[in-house]
C-alpha cells in the first residue's frame, strides 16, 4: 500500500481489514467512504515509547461497545513506507475486539460461553478487566496460529486464566479449571469436550511430556498465551513491576514459546525496554544452544519421561481434592469429570519402547524399565 492514511476496519466476528484512504493531491476527487465512529492515530504517536497503551485500549473497547454492530475504524496516518507494518501492529493490539471465529466457534454454544466468561469478570476493576482482555487476546492468537482449531482448544484459551481472578481473592489458582467446568456444565457442554478443556488447562503446569496425547494442543495454548503476553500485556507488566521483574517474566514466558512461534515476535509493537530484554534473552538462549541442536533443545529443557498411568490418575484425584479444599462447590458432574480423566488415562494404550538396534549402546544414565505382565496387572 502506498498511502499516507490507512483505515483499520473492525467488524464483529470477522478478520480485521486494512484499506487505503488515499488523501490524494488538492482537488483530487476522493472515493466516498462510509462514515464510521473511530479514532485518528499518527505513526509518531503509535511508535512513541510513552504511548499510553492502557488509555488506547480502553478507548478502543468503548468504541467497540458503543458502535452500531461493533463496527468502527482506526485511521492511521504517517510516512507511507512505514505505515503498513504499523497497521499490522495496531491490528494485533486490537484483534480481541473483532473476536474472529471459525467453524467450531461460530455457534450459539460458544456465544453463550463468551457471555458466561464475560460475567465472571468484574470489568469495573482494572485487574479483572486486564485478565478478561488477555483471555480474549489469547483466544484470537490461538486462531491465528491454528485457523482450524476445535471447540475445546478455543474454550481452553478463553478460560485458561480464570484462576488469576481467584488468586486475587486468596483462592488457589488451580481452582480456575473447576470454575470453568462449573460454567461449562451449566451451559450443557458435552462431557468429552469438558474433559478435554480441563486437561488442556491443568496440563500446562507443569509442562506435559511430549508423549502426552494433548501435548500438541497444550503447546498451541502456551504459544498463544505467550504471544499475548508480549503483544498485549508486556507494557503494563513493565510499568507495574519494573524492569528487573519484567526480565524474569520475559525469560519465563519465552521458555514456553516454541521456536516456530518465536518468529512472530519480530512484528509486535513492544516497549523499547521490553524489546531489549527480549533481545537479550534470545541472545542468551542462542549461545546456550550448540550448533546443530534440534528444535526440541531450543524449545526448552526436557521435563522427563511420560508419566505413568498411575501418576496421571493420581493427578486427577489430587486436582479434585484441591478443588474441594479450596471451598469451590463441585459441579454436578465434577466427580464424573475426574473419573472420566482417570478412565481416559487408563484407556490410553501403553507405549512400548522401540527395540534397540543390534549393537546400540544405551544413553548415559538410562535405566531399563522393568518388565510388567499386563495380563496380571
Amino acid at each position: 500500500m502506498n498511502a499516507s492514511v490507512l483505515r483499520i476496519l473492525f467488524n464483529a466476528g470477522s478478520r480485521l481489514q486494512v484499506e487505503a484512504a488515499d488523501t490524494g493531491a488538492a482537488g483530487t476527487r476522493q472515493r466516498p467512504q462510509r462514515p464510521l465512529p473511530g479514532l485518528d492515530l499518527t505513526l509518531v504517536e503509535w511508535q512513541s515509547d510513552s504511548f499510553p497503551f492502557r488509555d488506547f485500549d480502553r478507548f478502543a473497547e468503548t468504541l467497540a461497545a458503543d458502535a452500531p454492530g461493533g463496527a468502527f475504524e482506526i485511521r492511521l496516518s504517517g510516512e507511507a513506507r512505514r505505515l503498513a507494518g504499523a497497521a499490522r501492529q495496531v491490528v494485533t493490539r486490537c484483534q480481541r475486539l473483532a473476536a474472529r471465529r471459525n467453524a467450531a466457534s461460530a455457534c450459539d454454544l460458544f456465544e453463550r460461553a463468551l457471555a458466561g466468561h464475560r460475567r465472571l469478570h468484574d470489568r469495573t476493576r482494572p485487574p479483572a478487566a486486564s485478565v478478561y482482555a488477555h483471555a480474549l487476546d489469547t483466544w484470537q492468537w490461538l486462531l491465528r496460529l491454528d485457523p482450524e482449531a476445535g471447540l475445546a482448544p478455543q474454550l481452553a484459551a478463553l478460560f485458561h486464566d480464570v484462576g488469576r481472578l481467584g488468586a486475587e481473592a486468596g483462592t488457589p489458582g488451580g481452582a480456575g479449571a473447576w470454575v470453568t467446568d462449573e460454567l461449562l456444565a451449566e451451559l450443557d457442554v458435552d462431557l468429552a469436550v469438558r474433559v478435554r478443556v480441563h486437561r488442556l488447562i491443568v496440563g500446562r503446569r507443569p509442562p506435559s511430556a511430549a508423549a502426552d496425547p494433548f501435548a500438541a494442543e497444550i503447546a498451541l495454548l502456551d504459544d498463544a498465551d505467550a504471544l499475548s503476553f508480549f503483544s498485549f500485556e508486556s507494557a503494563a507488566y513493565l510499568d507495574d513491576c519494573g524492569a528487573e521483574q519484567a526480565a524474569r517474566q520475559v525469560a519465563h514466558v519465552l521458555a514456553r514459546l516454541r521456536p516456530a512461534s518465536r518468529t512472530l515476535l519480530t512484528g509486535l509493537r513492544l516497549r523499547t525496554t521490553v524489546a531489549r530484554l527480549l533481545e537479550r534473552e534470545l541472545g542468551r538462549r542462542a549461545v546456550q544452544v550448540p550448533d546443530g541442536a534440534g528444535s526440541a533443545v531450543a524449545a526448552g529443557p526436557m521435563r522427563g519421561a511420560k508419566p505413568s498411568r498411575a501418576i496421571a490418575i493420581a493427578r486427577s484425584r489430587m486436582a479434585a481434592g484441591m478443588a474441594g479444599g479450596a471451598g469451590i462447590a463441585r459441579t454436578r458432574t465434577g466427580a464424573l469429570l475426574a473419573r472420566a480423566a482417570a478412565l481416559g488415562a487408563l484407556a490410553a494404550p501403553p507405549r512400548r519402547p522401540r527395540a534397540a538396534a543390534p549393537g546400540t549402546r544405551p544413553l548415559p544414565g538410562a535405566v531399563a524399565a522393568p518388565r510388567r505382565d499386563l495380563a496380571k496387572a
